[in-house]
């Protein structure tokens, strides 16, 4: 969680950059809350205490403040190798995103159950982008990374054992309020958060309670731009007679026409 008048943000906010470009092996999200109610709805499911606020697998981890870019890397380092050491249900997700014209995408998610019972959890898949189109910034005049900008999904999944559960959206950017998105800045981030419901606290270690659900399985994707083949350029004879063979060249290869 943070917001753009926050001075110890831009500390939380560098940290994770630098984290997650150093190949941390992990993937944020940045809730703007000040800047989109979604993101603003999401900080009151964690019952937030203060900003900056970071909830690493659903609030298996919580960490709140910072003081120095340094400080905060050492403090998320401790957090995210304990989250990677969790014992989690073995499921998968397959994601993908192709970008059609203007602002339009089509995000496809498929989540497999490979436990020998059903699994039940939350599949949601956050719209982001790499660097804010829209001008968020921190406090210090840096663009936000990875800012939410909307769900493609947020539901419930029951999956039974050895079965698959699979979506798709198409979702347009202009429609949405979000018209400066663009395919090389799209970042789509999805998570499985399992529905076994843990006591957390958003003022570690016992303030401001939240029922914390763990994710189990994190997977995210760029769009891939999927534009249409130019129409190829034919020539040759224009008229002909039947049972008669014909040569035709294209830009692409030759063609003999019968």
């Amino acid at each position: 969680i943070s917001v753009t008048w926050c001075p110890y943000c831009i500390y939380a906010h560098g940290a994770l950059k630098a984290l997650y470009e150093e190949n941390q092996n992990f993937y944020y999200v940045t809730l703007v809350s000040d800047k989109n109610k979604k993101a603003s709805d999401r900080q009151i499911e964690y019952n937030v205490y203060g900003i900056p606020a970071i909830w690493w697998d659903g609030g298996y981890k919580v960490n709140i403040g910072a003081s120095s870019v340094d400080s905060a890397k050492g403090v998320y380092q401790k957090s995210i190798s304990s989250s990677s050491k969790r014992e989690v249900k073995d499921v998968d997700i397959e994601l993908s995103c192709f970008w059609f014209c203007g602002t339009n995408m089509k995000i496809n998610v498929n989540v497999t159950n490979y436990e020998s019972s059903t699994y039940n959890g939350t599949i949601r898949v956050f719209i982001t982008e790499k660097v804010s189109s829209r001008g968020w910034k921190d406090k210090a005049g840096q663009l936000y990374t990875f800012p939410f900008l909307d769900w493609a999904f947020n539901e419930v999944i029951s999956i039974p054992a050895g079965d698959s559960w699979s979506n798709s959206v198409t979702w347009d950017g202009i429609s949405k309020g979000y018209p400066t998105v663009t395919a090389n800045n799209t970042m789509i981030i999805a998570a499985v958060f399992n529905d076994v419901k843990y006591k957390g606290y958003s003022d570690p270690p016992y303030g401001n309670p939240f029922d914390a659900y763990y994710v189990d399985k994190t997977i995210a994707t760029e769009a891939v731009e999927n534009n249409l083949p130019n129409t190829p350029t034919i020539t040759g004879q224009t008229s002909g007679k039947i049972n008669i063979v014909y040569n035709y060249n294209t830009d692409r290869k030759s063609t003999r026409l019968n």
